[in-house]
């Protein structure tokens, strides 16, 4: 009985491994870890941090990860990702701002120095790695 009560359980913790889920990588992984903003917004994220800058819709900077970008009225998720060269990913992203929702093809673009040269909509900008936050 009690033979047959270990392999019940052995049997059955087997199971439950192999129907867990996989934790899924981010479709943005080739981003790295790690926050990226553009021009002064690493600098914005730190203040806001440390309670010396309030959050509003003036102060809160754009924000890129492995999940996408954010800002304080919306943001963008990767759908697809398709890595065109050496250092360029073609992406397609799903956008909402407000009651806005739209797809759009973005281009990332590796540089030297942790930054990124992102353009898309007729529009670029270059989103820098933020030191993280100290604890």
């Amino acid at each position: 009985m009690r033979l047959q009560l270990t392999f019940g359980l052995a049997s059955l913790a087997a199971c439950l491994a192999a129907a867990a889920p996989a934790v899924a990588k981010p479709k943005g992984a080739f981003i790295g870890p790690g926050t990226y903003s553009p021009a002064d917004g690493c600098q914005k994220f730190a203040k806001l941090a440390a309670g010396t800058l309030l959050p509003n819709i003036e102060n809160y900077p754009e924000k890129l990860t492995a999940d996408g970008f954010y800002s304080w009225e919306g943001g963008c998720t990767f759908l697809t990702v398709r890595k065109l060269r050496a250092s360029v990913w073609v992406t397609r992203m799903f956008c909402a701002e407000g009651s806005v929702e739209e797809r759009n093809t973005t281009t990332f673009v590796k540089l030297k120095g942790d930054r990124w040269r992102v353009t898309g909509n007729g529009g670029g900008l270059t989103y820098k790695r933020c030191k993280p936050a100290k604890e």
